[in-house]
């Protein structure tokens, strides 16, 4: 990758308050739940990880899937406490005196969700290979709107609206493989989902693709996802070919650039974090 792109125009509160108190005991490492421990020896990249919101997004639950509007003003996350399946839809609000945050209850039980680039529509998984469903912020009250998965017969999760309607996903049973996809929006529903990096080797899940053209994502190539150099956060730009690998952040995701490309939202199951890109080095 050749250098940082400008991505998104916005700006994002950060708080940087210590925070005031501990998670609860983590859980033995499992495909997609906390492994916020891991990796962190000896890696300033890791030690620059600041909490977005201490008490407010980031609480004493666990925090999970964080997706931001374009402007900054409307992020979206899970949050969970012992049952990682049974994880609930939350939405924040910034405010001038900071953010305001309140659950999504209509969502139901979800496996992780997203918002839309405008703050205006959001698309929720039910499981790691579940059902896509889309609502959109109608008079105030966020409605169910289309069944994504009912319209396409595709199921899959970590989804990503795109500006253009079409919709970025995991799908671990894809045409080609496990890997992330991009299911294309027609005038009449969805065409076939395109493949954009299927792996034999591992998991790459957590997509997110920029409006540069750039594809984050998180790329697990052992089963233990957070040992072994490599694991991690990685992006493909523009004629690369192979995907680069982001300052060896260790195994986390829900990787998103923010601040015009100055830094990077992300998680570790347990917080809504952020780092700055000029930390960051690719390998």
């Amino acid at each position: 990758m050749k250098g940082w792109r400008p991505v998104l125009s916005f700006v994002f509160a950060i708080a940087c308050a210590t925070y005031l108190l501990s998670k609860a005991e983590r859980r033995p490492v499992t495909f997609g739940e906390s492994t916020s421990d891991a990796g962190q020896v000896n890696n300033p990249a890791v030690s620059a990880l600041q909490i977005v919101a201490p008490g407010i997004v980031s609480t004493l639950e666990s925090e999970t899937s964080p997706s931001i509007s374009r402007d900054g003003k409307t992020i979206v996350f899970a949050r969970y406490g012992e049952d990682w399946s049974q994880k609930r839809g939350y939405i924040g609000s910034r405010q001038p005196t900071g953010w305001k945050v309140q659950q999504l209850s209509t969502l139901g039980p979800i496996y992780n969700l997203s918002v839309s680039s405008d703050g205006q529509s959001i698309i929720t998984a039910s499981s790691n290979n579940g059902e896509l469903n889309r609502f959109d912020r109608l008079n105030g009250k966020w409605i169910k709107t289309e069944s994504i998965s009912a319209i396409s017969g595709v199921t899959g999760s970590y989804p990503q609206l795109l500006d253009n309607g079409d919709v970025l996903l995991y799908d671990p049973d894809g045409n080609v493989g496990g890997g992330i996809y991009r299911l294309p929006c027609t005038r009449t529903g969805y065409a076939s989902p395109v493949h954009l990096f299927v792996t034999k080797r591992g998991v790459a899940f957590d997509g997110f693709l920029d409006d540069t053209g750039c594809l984050y994502f998180t790329w697990c190539k052992t089963d233990a996802c957070i040992v072994e150099k490599g694991d991690g956060v990685h992006c493909i730009c523009g004629n690369d070919t192979e995907p680069e690998l982001l300052s060896e952040l260790g195994y986390r995701w829900g990787v998103q650039p923010f601040d015009e490309g100055t830094k990077l939202l992300l998680t570790d199951g347990d917080d809504i974090l952020s780092v700055t890109t000029e930390r960051l080095e690719t390998h």
